[in-house]
């Protein structure tokens, strides 16, 4: 199987990143996986996990300053636990390492190969609260990794070292496609990394767009548009958006202006209810706001679809989060149009303190209608927020704008029209969209294309041993032993498919496909050709090579 890997050069700082709740994992079974390949080491190299500086720490799979791979995990943020494996591994080969906490057993373990697990007790969990960036390519700020990687993943539960072993899969590395319906389970996220350069796509995910914007209140981060287009007219209107706060009594939306006391405000949708409820206003045609206060609150760190809609035939206003309840209030007359009020993401307009939001939000939709059930099941998607090419004709009659929120910066596209674009305010950047767990590229991962091979190594009852490096074969009363990788006699044999003595994967396969009978036998081989005709007592080997 030929296929890239994600290649890491230490010295050019180069790792692969991400900030996503999914990660944050506390006192619960957890594992971590991946395959890797490097020369010999000297300093301590980061492979995998949420380590920061002292206070800042979670967890961490790691090579010590000898190759030795290590599990590190800390439950205040700064003390640490670890537990090592019993030799190096910095031998150019490839390698599967796997680290586990388990949470039910109190242990640390970890296992190379599909080898029995090392283990070390623990029993204060991993610490949820740290903020550092899940990171594969280094540990912290430094520890950068040199080497490849591949087939990383990561799990809500703790392996057995049966299911290990059947990750090992003999040593072929598994694609996200090839993992069982066991290995599936828990699964939190895996990736490939079989992308040539750049992010690297969480598998199983449709696209590499799925960014969210991420705002900053302290930096008063919004964004903005004065367009006419949004004013409601006098009509109904819907919101909706995916929103992750990390603080709560702050503004998801509004169409509001930025004078107190001046009628320039139509509604909001926010988090700024007395302990921090849901909240909806409009305003009617007097400036008098209409308010629905929610009984609920919106999760902190957890991604919530909020929608809203107004129904002036009924004289209402209604909220819902996800699939809960629909909570309404009664409102009377219709909703105020001003062209003043200005259409915000992530800010109102009045006051001293705009309350920013803090915290994500991503496919944001304006509406000059109100929604229907069937609009609001398709929007929640199952929990799964939708690209604009994935709505309905139907969810899109009467929308106004449709905002992905998923560029890194600067404006926002309207995916709707070309002339509704949001204004960055204060430079509003991007972070880990929902349900799509993408690493972002930092100072450009390289890849390397290798072969890996469907086997390590051929096994024949018959005396036949087949391969490109040296081989040995037990034959009575002799052993014989051949440089060109071919030995055959009466006794059992087994030899590597790699030009490389003890290689793993990768560099210059030799794959045969043997075919025999009483008698006389075929090799064919993908790396060459050679046909191999035996009798009981003579042997002939006629052999070509190329590449």
């Amino acid at each position: 199987m030929s296929r890239n890997v994600a290649t890491f050069v230490g010295a050019n700082s180069e790792r692969l990143v991400l900030d996503d709740p999914a990660l944050r994992y506390g006192d619960e079974n957890v594992t971590l996986a991946c395959w890797a390949r490097t020369g010999a080491v000297s300093a301590v190299m980061g492979l995998m996990g949420r380590w920061g500086s002292a206070g800042n720490r979670s967890y961490s799979l790691y090579l010590d300053a000898t190759g030795i791979p290590t599990f590190a995990v800390s439950n205040d943020g700064t003390a640490s636990t670890s537990v090592a494996w019993s030799a190096d591994v910095d031998d150019s080969d490839w390698h599967y390492l796997v680290a586990i906490h388990d949470a039910a057993n109190n242990l640390l373990k970890i296992s190379v190969d599909g080898g029995a697990f090392q283990t070390q007790a623990h029993t204060t969990g991993i610490y949820s609260a740290s903020t550092a960036e899940f990171q594969i390519g280094a540990r912290g700020s430094a520890d950068f990794y040199t080497g490849d990687m591949a087939s990383d993943g990561a799990w809500a539960k703790a392996f057995s070292l049966a299911q290990v072993t059947a990750l090992y899969n003999g040593g072929t590395p598994k694609l996200h496609a090839d993992l069982t319906a066991d290995e599936l389970v828990s699964l939190t996220t895996y990736w490939d990394l079989t992308e040539a350069s750049g992010d690297r796509n969480e598998q199983g995910s449709s696209t590499l767009t799925k960014r969210a914007a991420k705002f900053v209140d302290a930096q008063d981060e919004y964004l903005s548009s004065t367009d006419n287009a949004f004013s409601s007219g006098g009509s109904d209107v819907a919101f909706a958006a995916w929103v992750n706060p990390e603080l709560l009594g702050r503004f998801v939306a509004s169409k509001t202006g930025f004078n107190v006391g001046v009628d320039e405000n139509e509604w909001t949708v926010d988090t700024a209810g007395v302990a921090d409820v849901n909240r909806a206003y409009i305003w009617d045609a007097i400036e008098v706001p209409k308010i629905l206060t929610s009984a609920s609150s919106l999760p902190l760190n957890s991604w919530s679809l909020v929608m809203f809609w107004t129904d002036h035939a009924a004289n209402k206003i209604y909220l819902q989060i996800n699939e809960g309840a629909v909570e309404d209030e009664d409102t009377s007359g219709s909703i105020k149009s001003d062209d003043d009020a200005i259409y915000m993401i992530g800010r109102r307009g009045w006051g001293t303190d705009n309350a920013d939001w803090q915290g994500l939000q991503q496919a944001a939709g304006f509406w000059k209608r109100s929604f229907t059930s069937d609009d609001r099941t398709e929007l929640y998607n199952g929990g799964t927020p939708l690209d604009y090419s994935d709505l309905s004709d139907t969810l899109k009659t009467a929308m106004v704008s449709w905002h992905p929120l998923n560029e890194q910066s600067g404006v926002r596209d309207d995916a709707h029209t070309s002339d509704l674009d949001l204004t960055d305010n204060n430079t509003v950047t991007y972070a880990q969209a929902k349900d799509q767990l993408w690493l972002l590229d930092v100072n450009g991962v390289g890849s390397s294309s290798v072969e890996f091979a469907p086997s390590y190594e051929y096994t024949g009852s018959g005396g036949l041993a087949l391969g490109g490096a040296a081989a040995t074969m037990g034959l009575v009363p002799h052993v014989y032993v051949s440089s060109g990788g071919v030995v055959f006699g009466g006794g059992a044999s087994t030899q590597r498919l790699s030009t490389t003595p003890n290689a793993r994967p990768g560099d210059d396969p030799f794959t045969a496909t043997l075919t025999a009978s009483n008698g006389s036998s075929t090799l064919t081989a993908s790396n060459g050709s050679s046909t191999l005709t035996a009798s009981k007592h003579t042997t002939v080997l006629t052999s070509s090579r190329s590449g």
